[in-house]
């Protein structure tokens, strides 16, 4: 995927449509060179050639033997899955999308072709929650989410010409926190060799009066989690907000005070307070971190009970080189 992603900038991508297309297609080529995923489909209708298992009951009913015919019911391997359906609706999709270049929109008409034994549907976000991949049809998973992307980034409103409009995926507030989360993740991953990062989930630390109790409270769930080999362990939640502060007058003649969300505070007190006492993770730190508003910050402190934790920003409006000095900065600045 990186060797694919290294051709996608500013010059074959002018725009959101055709760096989805030139993604998508890219990453399909592996899947089309092994062939498409199947499955066994169970059909049933109403035949002179009877096939499959005979419907006795309904044949029965309707006396269907007059007209030399039976209900049958049958299996048949076919390549009309449900995640076969939601590519190829995507791919109809983009190749329609007048701002599409065309070298992409030959590559997207090829790879349609492969798809004549699909059925059109209409995709909707329940169309991916009906999903279930399994191991011998994993590779699939990234190029579903691709599409499911794809479909969030649309507009509900057509142009002139009664096609869709995309987003500007950053302004898509439901999208670009996740993304935002899964970068963090991946890049430190990546670049963090010496430790291991993973999201994690947190258990609160209680004894319950009632074994309800546990299964009624809210789950935990990390956004980062890095342990160094050195001991060093950061608890890291990514916080893709507008505004990283409130404001608050407290007088007319005021000037409006700024403080950070209490929330968020919240939520990363609470990740400290019931990991710590986990062993090796009495000193485990917090950190908070935003995309750039108006100004970099970053502010620290350290906690009752002697746990750091930082509050700060990074800049992802800048090139790519200053995104990732910046960000292995604070991943490897400690307090």
């Amino acid at each position: 995927m990186e060797s694919e992603l290294e051709e996608v900038n500013e010059v074959n991508c002018p725009d959101l449509a055709t760096f989805f297309a030139h993604v998508l297609s890219q990453r399909l080529k592996t899947i089309l060179s092994r062939g498409l995923d199947r499955s066994y489909i169970y059909h049933e209708e109403l035949t002179s050639q009877p096939k499959g298992r005979i419907d006795f009951a309904a044949s029965a009913k309707r006396q269907t033997w007059v007209t030399g015919k039976m209900h049958c019911g049958y299996s048949e391997l076919s390549h009309d899955v449900p995640h076969n359906r939601i590519i190829k609706a995507t791919l109809r999709l983009l190749y329609r999308e007048a701002k599409v270049k065309l070298e992409v929109k030959r590559t997207l008409h090829d790879q349609l072709k492969l798809f004549s034994e699909v059925r059109d549907i209409r995709v909707t976000p329940r169309s991916f929650q009906r999903i279930q991949l399994h191991r011998n049809n994993r590779e699939y998973k990234f190029i579903l989410h691709i599409c499911e992307l794809i479909h969030a980034s649309l507009l509900p409103e057509h142009d002139s010409e009664g096609r869709r409009k995309f987003r500007r995926i950053e302004e898509n507030h439901k999208v670009m926190p996740n993304i935002f989360e899964k970068f963090v993740l991946e890049f430190a991953r990546r670049h963090l060799q010496e430790a291991k990062s993973t999201g994690e989930r947190i258990y609160w630390l209680a004894d319950y009066h009632k074994a309800s109790s546990a299964s009624l409270m809210p789950t935990m769930n990390t956004d980062v989690t890095i342990e160094w080999k050195s001991g060093r362990k950061l608890i890291l939640d990514c916080k893709y907000y507008k505004e990283a502060f409130t404001s608050r007058s407290y007088n007319e003649d005021d000037d409006a005070v700024q403080r950070f969300k209490t929330n968020n505070l919240y939520q990363i007190f609470a990740y400290i307070a019931n990991k710590r006492p986990e062993p090796g993770w009495e000193k485990v730190e917090g950190m908070l971190l935003y995309p750039t508003t108006r100004k970099n910050f970053s502010e620290s402190m350290t906690l009752q009970g002697g746990n750091h934790l930082q509050i700060c920003s990074i800049n992802l409006s800048q090139d790519w080189e200053g995104i990732e000095q910046e960000l292995q900065a604070i991943l490897n600045q400690e307090i």
